[in-house]
This record gives C-alpha cells, sequence and structure tokens, in this order.
C-alpha cells in the first residue's frame, strides 16, 4: 500500500486565515504562511488553502502575493482552491509557488484543465467537485456520475481530484475503490475522524483533507497507525 497523505485545510480570506463565525462574519486568525510553517512542524504531509467568496477575495496580485510568502516558509508542497479563476490568475499562482492548485469541476473550467495541464503537467492540476447521491449512483454537482467524470478528468490531464459531499461524516466508499483504478490521486475532504479517516484512506483514497483545528495531526496519525495504514511521514 502506497503511503497516505494527511492535508490539513485552512480557509482563506483578504489574504488571512479566517475561522467562520456565524453572523458575524469569518474572524480573522493570521498570515498564511504563519499558519502553513506551523503545521509542517506537526507533520502535515501538505497544506490545502481554500479561498472563501466574500468582499475580501483578493485580486490577482494579492493572491500571488501571499501564495508567494507561503512558497518561502514551506518545505512541504502545498495547493490552493481558489474558485473560479482564469488562466491569468493561474498562471500568477503557479509562478509565485504553489505545488498545486484545484480548479472548480464543471464544463466551464475543462478547457482550462486541458490547457493548465499541457503549459504546467499533470502534477500541477487538480480539479475539485462537490459529490451528490441520486438513488443508488453518486454524481458530481454539476450532473455527470462521479466515476464517468473523474475518468473525463484524468483524460484532460487532471493530476489529483478533490472530493466532497457537504454532508459530514458521509462520502461514498465506492467512489474511493473506483479512483484507486484510475492514475491520478483522490483526495478525500473530511472531518478529520479517525473512523471516517481510516475507512476512506483503506478503500482507496490518497489522501484525507481536513480542517486544520478540528483534529490534531499526532493524534490523527497515532490513531490511523493502529489501522495499519502506511503514512507519509
Amino acid at each position: 500500500m502506497d503511503a497516505k497523505r494527511l492535508v490539513p485545510v485552512l480557509q482563506i480570506l483578504g489574504g488571512q486565515v479566517v475561522e467562520p463565525a456565524g453572523a458575524a462574519g469569518p474572524r480573522g486568525l493570521g498570515h498564511p504562511a504563519e499558519w502553513a510553517r506551523r503545521l509542517e512542524l506537526e507533520g502535515a504531509d501538505g497544506v490545502l488553502f481554500q479561498e472563501l467568496d466574500g468582499p475580501g477575495r483578493p485580486s490577482g496580485p494579492a493572491r500571488a502575493g501571499w501564495v508567494r510568502e507561503v512558497a518561502g516558509a514551506l518545505f512541504i508542497p502545498f495547493a490552493l482552491e481558489p474558485g473560479p479563476i482564469g488562466w491569468e490568475d493561474l498562471e500568477a499562482v503557479l509562478a509565485a509557488g504553489a505545488d498545486r492548485v484545484f480548479l472548480p469541476g464543471g464544463a466551464a473550467a475543462e478547457a482550462l484543465v486541458a490547457a493548465a495541464a499541457a503549459r504546467f503537467g499533470r502534477s500541477r492540476v487538480g480539479v475539485a467537485a462537490t459529490l451528490r447521491q441520486a438513488g443508488d449512483r453518486w454524481r458530481v454537482a454539476q450532473g455527470p456520475d462521479a466515476m464517468a467524470w473523474m475518468a473525463e478528468m484524468e483524460q484532460l490531464g487532471a493530476g489529483e481530484i478533490l472530493l466532497r459531499t457537504g454532508i459530514p461524516g458521509a462520502f461514498p466508499v465506492p467512489v474511493c475503490r473506483g479512483a484507486a483504478q484510475l492514475a491520478l490521486a483522490l483526495l478525500v475532504e473530511g472531518s478529520g475522524d479517525p473512523a471516517q479517516a481510516a475507512e476512506l484512506l483503506l478503500e482507496g483514497a490518497d489522501a484525507l483533507a481536513f480542517p486544520a483545528r478540528e483534529a490534531g495531526l499526532a493524534a490523527l496519525k497515532s490513531a490511523l497507525g493502529g489501522h495499519g495504514l502506511t503514512l507519509r511521514n
């Protein structure tokens, strides 16, 4: 079994790490580079930054600025899920040092996925999507069957798929098993619960993404080691 990765997630708004705080709005927690370095020292195998929609969403140059600072602070890889993004901003983020950018799944992004993979290489291009259950099948939110969609993204050149369900504690294990048959990597977004994480990783997910503040990395790694999983560090 290949070594599995644990990837804490940090949410970003206005170039700062934030923690959603109900109706009062997100609460700022500090600079992305400082948080990412802290997670690296705790044993993270990578960091995923997710940009939140809102008036604090950065311009392309501002985004590239904090990405460059993160790249200068880290030895582990990090990825960015920016939401809708154009070609120039994608180039700027990758040039600033991001190891991978997860583009939003959907017909509008397909041409960008293919072009980015051809220009920057498969390893630097990912696609993110939310799954929905339809009867006994799972589909991405945009409509296609999940397995067919992942195979299409592989053909377009995506190197990794980021999947979530939006339902705490729920993820379709059959999708993990199916993804294991593809050449791309599967990053599953979960809660950080050790039992759920172990099941997803044992059934074919290559990595687990989970909220950075919900579970200590050391405790999670220790729990997963008890399930016979080989972890990256």
